[in-house]
């Protein structure tokens, strides 16, 4: 028997979902779930439907008629989103040679992404989509591998791809039906590189990591991925890569899943808190910023001389003077750079630099400050961004 604790209308997604919180017992910890939905006539789905069915179409007609009344651009809508992965999750698995050795491959990857603080999308990191796709392309290209070399395959072939060619299944599928307004791809520009088709530049050229979904419509599964993140990730397949130098020996797994020590290797973290007054609002409000999260990650990196890597994990704490509201911190750890030499010498003393992270946070705590909801709850959600510094000698500070 499972007690449902709470359960809310996911309306701001750009996939219709329910936001479920369920426990086994009143004493046992909540699960969250998301349930995906969709709305579509009766008289359009057939008997013979398959979800997994490369499109439908139907279901996309009336996917676009309703894009269309909701003023939303014409294109792949709810009904075709909510569709389009199951078919992912299909397209993944008919896709690799060897599903029980990718299966085992993945689990390895996600465990170690974990770990290693490099396992969320909100921070800039992995997504189970974004990574279940690239360990799919490392069994494609090693059939016959077993779980430790497709490991080490993965961490060798990622470390030196090259971000400006996405990492793709298969080319990307176009309709059956020649329709104008049915694309081949949602949230990916089919024009040639850099330029769209008025001319302008090509904002999905400007992303740090593209990763396509093998199913129709595809999109870029990746879009969070910023600069230092991305950094932050080659990092750790070349760390997996000293310690594996030797594929003859074995690989020391203890070693290679240690968990990250962010907690002692930067001395300056930048906290963002996220407070509302009980758990029905916070879940809201929280669920407003977490997307958000990548703005503020672009904002700090365009700060020279600073080391940037957000910390996965999300922390609850209690405010003393606000007791009784749910309050969470976010940790973004900062290592500032010792100056070139030639800006080092127009300086008297280095340790007297100043590294103005103002104008990041400002602009950050503006955009959340825009959500639609706040007029309902005014006084009653907070977020604060705020500089921590870790006493000399009581951290190491490196990335």
């Amino acid at each position: 028997i499972l007690y449902l604790e709470y359960i809310e209308n996911c309306y701001q997604a750009s996939i219709p979902a329910f936001h479920l919180t369920v426990q086994a017992s009143p004493d046992s910890p909540p699960l969250d779930f998301i349930l995906l939905w969709s709305v579509v006539p009766r008289e359009v789905v057939a008997k013979d439907f398959n979800v997994l069915e490369v499109h439908n179409k139907e279901i996309d007609e009336m996917s676009h008629y309703n894009a269309r009344n909701e003023d939303r651009p014409p294109g792949p809508s709810n009904c075709t989103r909510s569709l389009d992965i199951a078919r992912v999750a299909g397209n993944i698995l008919n896709g690799v040679p060897n599903p029980d050795e990718y299966r085992w491959t993945l689990r390895a990857i996600k465990h170690w992404a974990k770990q290693r603080g490099i396992y969320c999308p909100y921070t800039g990191y992995f997504s189970g989509i974004s990574a279940a796709i690239m360990t799919a392309r490392i069994c494609q290209l090693h059939p016959n591998a077993i779980m430790s070399r497709l490991f080490n395959r993965f961490c060798r072939i990622f470390d030196k791809w090259d971000w400006k060619h996405p990492v793709m299944l298969q080319s990307i599928i176009k309709p059956k039906y020649n329709d104008n307004w049915a694309p081949a791809a949602w949230s990916l520009q089919s024009s040639p590189p850099g330029k769209d088709d008025d001319g302008k530049a090509n904002p999905v050229e400007d992303v740090e990591c593209k990763v396509y979904t093998p199913a129709y419509p595809s999109w870029s599964c990746a879009t969070t991925v910023t600069r230092c993140t991305r950094n932050a990730i080659r990092k750790e397949l070349r760390r997996v890569l000293d310690l594996t130098k030797s594929e003859a020996s074995p690989i020391s797994w203890e070693t290679v899943f240690e968990p990250y020590p962010f907690e002692t290797r930067f001395r300056h973290k930048l906290q963002l808190d996220i407070l509302a007054k009980n758990a029905m609002i916070f879940r809201k409000w929280k669920r407003w910023i977490l997307p958000k999260i990548s703005l503020l990650l672009h904002g700090l990196e365009k700060i020279q001389n600073t080391h940037i890597r957000p910390c996965p994990e999300v922390k609850p704490f209690v405010d003393h003077d606000l007791v009784k509201w749910s309050a969470e911190s976010i940790f973004i750890g900062l290592h500032f750079k010792a100056p070139s030499q030639a800006n080092s010498e127009t300086q008297e003393n280095n340790a007297l630099r100043t590294i103005d992270l103002r104008p990041a946070a400002t602009t950050f705590i503006e955009i959340i400050n825009g959500w639609p909801e706040k007029v309902f709850y005014g006084g009653k959600v907070e977020v604060r961004v705020k500089h921590n510094q870790v006493p000399q000698g009581d951290a190491k500070s490196s990335g």
